[in-house]
């Protein structure tokens, strides 16, 4: 999970995940990881959250993510009159769950695509979920605002040359193909860094 965390007040952000297995209409609980964050994160950082199963035979069949504040509403008196507290704000950028035998699967994700490695050699590999007919562009730009390279992803995985390209940094973005223009790209959806 990679996540940036601003704390208030000195408040924490609760994170948990449980396993359950809801296949006889009741939820059981078969595996929990949790973690607390007290500090700031300013920049998206990756937070592992190790399952601690309870021996269960259970097959698993629901991921459960919770995540809250420390800081919660307060209960001032009988009146029910409260107070809210100014919160921890916690902003989620992915969520993948990875089984022991290193299966990884994105549980939430705020990219379009699977871009990788950013420190590239001979090939960058481009995975994406298609929906339709859907298609999207990605173009390599140089630091100086030159589009050096520009691939059309017409599959869910896309395995793309890059070995002609010079030692250096760039950005790249995905865009959805204009079909009616047939040329040129329409929203930039997704954006990052890559090295050479």
């Amino acid at each position: 999970m990679y996540v940036k965390n601003n704390v208030v007040s000195g408040d924490s952000t609760f994170i948990q995940a449980i396993i359950i297995d809801d296949g006889d209409g009741a939820d059981s609980i078969i595996a929990i990881a949790d973690t607390a964050l007290g500090s700031n994160i300013s920049n998206f950082t990756m937070i592992e959250l190790p399952f601690v199963y309870n021996g269960s035979t259970l097959s698993p069949t629901i991921v459960r993510y919770i995540i809250s504040s420390g800081n919660p509403l307060a209960i001032v008196d009988t009146t029910n009159t409260f107070v809210v507290h100014d919160g921890t704000e916690i902003i989620i950028d992915d969520i993948d769950l990875t089984a022991p035998l290193g299966v990884r699967k994105h549980i939430y994700t705020s990219k379009v695509c699977d871009v990788y490695p950013s420190l590239m050699h001979d090939w960058l590999q481009v995975n994406y979920i298609k929906k339709g007919n859907e298609k999207l562009a990605l173009s390599i730009v140089s630091t100086n605002g030159q589009v050096v390279k520009k691939y059309v992803l017409n599959n869910a995985y896309n395995q793309l040359d890059v070995s002609d390209l010079a030692h250096g940094s760039y950005v790249y973005y995905i865009a959805h193909v204009n079909a009616t223009i047939g040329q040129g790209s329409t929203q930039i959806v997704q954006s990052g860094k890559l090295l050479k």
